[in-house]
């Protein structure tokens, strides 16, 4: 518990060094765009799915 209370006061010690850091950050980075670039894939495949749902409505073909 004093742990988290010296935590949350911003009372901690960092033991990673500046190249771990760099790292972290390159890492952090990367997994952002890759997130980034799943919810854009995510967001057009549900978008071509409306339509596809929308023809079908219509009579109209879908097309991939």
């Amino acid at each position: 518990m004093e742990v988290s209370k010296k935590r949350m006061a911003g009372d901690t010690d960092c033991q990673a060094n500046s190249g771990e850091v760099k790292a972290l950050r390159s890492e952090t980075r990367d997994l952002k765009e890759a997130l980034a670039e799943q919810m854009l894939e995510n967001h057009l495949l549900k978008n071509h799915h409306r339509g596809c749902q929308f023809a079908a409505r219509t009579g109209d073909s879908c097309v991939f």
